[in-house]
């Protein structure tokens, strides 16, 4: 049995536990069929090179992360 894009989303995000709150990861389902969303902080996005184009036999889309007002407030 394969395992579900949602939890191979959970297992991905659990790679990035050194940069916590700069990377996250979604579970998404297009016409394509399920896939990977990582968004990952711009300070953070250098090191984006090391997100896999697929993961657990699911395509991953790396996109970085807009800025918030928040985030620019301070």
């Amino acid at each position: 049995m394969n395992i579900s894009v949602e939890d191979a989303a959970r297992h991905l995000q659990k790679r990035f536990s050194d940069a916590p709150g700069l990377v996250n990861t979604m579970a998404f389902f297009d016409a394509s069929g399920p896939f990977i969303r990582v968004l990952v902080d711009p300070s953070y996005w250098r090191a984006a090179g090391t997100v896999p184009r697929q993961f657990e036999g699911y395509r991953v889309v790396t996109e970085r992360r807009a800025i918030g007002v928040a985030d620019r407030l301070h």
